[in-house]
């Protein structure tokens, strides 16, 4: 049986309609006049979050989900100001199975 989630491109947005609160912290940023998905997991071995942005070539880890989020929003500024590619953001799914 698999579990599908789809945040339909904008999850930040959906999630804090939600009451899940704002992943984002503070809103959804304008960047470059695009929003992106930031996909943030936690690594319960090391203890630390590891984020990438849908759709970029950008990944980091942090102490903390404040800290890795503010890394891939850093990565995207960077990446969009040393004239990377601006595709439109990828869509995210999350899928659950069991195995």
């Amino acid at each position: 049986m698999a579990k599908m989630v789809s945040t339909g491109g904008h999850g930040h947005r959906n999630a804090a309609r939600e009451g899940r609160g704002d992943i984002l912290m503070g809103g959804p940023r304008h960047l470059h006049g695009v929003e992106y998905d930031i996909v943030v997991e936690h690594d319960p071995v090391t203890r630390r979050y590891a984020a990438s942005v849908a759709g970029l070539p950008i990944f980091v880890d942090g102490r903390t989900e404040k800290e890795a989020i503010r890394l891939a929003r850093e990565g995207i500024d960077f990446y969009l100001d040393e004239g990377g590619e601006t595709e439109p953001p990828a869509r995210v799914k999350v899928v659950t199975v069991d195995v």
